[in-house]
């Protein structure tokens, strides 16, 4: 009678497996979240961007100019970006939704593609007193300015289509 046993084959089956177990253990990892962020932002091509993970509508780019807070509640009260005209100040959460630290440096804020800032600190809602919350797209933190200051401070609005009537302009 013959022996089937293979001597050297089991060990090297062994191996294949062990190997293999390993590979299946290390999670995987995209060579580029490029592709993703792409598919999460909108871009309608009116002057405003979706981001269809939170739901939001942002202007697609700040105002352009240094800006007190005062008069960055008024420029998203007028703001009509894609007709809509329930554009607000948004919180330093909203906001913190945009930070992609990855795309910071080489003359760029951290901020998602198709979203543009002129400077790094937009305006928030959160205000105390005489004061307002900045988020830095330079740092990704919060700061405290007071509201009648404006060196390289902007205003993006938002506006949450799931929360509001979605009234257009006409």
């Amino acid at each position: 009678m013959r022996n089937s046993s293979n001597p050297v084959g089991a060990p090297v089956f062994i191996s294949f497996l062990l190997v293999l177990a390993a590979a299946m253990a290390v999670p995987c990892r995209a060579a580029d979240s490029r592709p993703a962020q792409a598919q999460r932002f909108i871009d309608h091509h009116d002057g405003t961007v979706t981001d269809t993970r939170t739901g939001l509508m942002w202007a697609a780019s700040d105002n352009g100019a240094d800006i007190q807070w005062w008069d960055a509640k008024l420029y998203c009260d007028a703001y009509r970006g894609g007709g809509y005209t329930d554009w607000r100040l948004p919180t330093p959460k909203e906001l913190a939704t945009l930070y992609d630290p990855a795309r910071k440096g080489k003359g760029a804020y951290g901020i998602v593609p198709l979203i543009r800032l002129s400077n790094r600190c937009p305006w928030t809602s959160t205000t105390n007193l005489n004061a307002a919350v900045c988020y830095s797209f330079a740092s990704g933190k919060e700061s405290w300015a007071r509201r009648n200051d404006s060196y390289q401070l902007r205003v993006l609005p938002v506006r949450d289509p799931r929360h509001t009537d979605g009234r257009q302009q006409k």
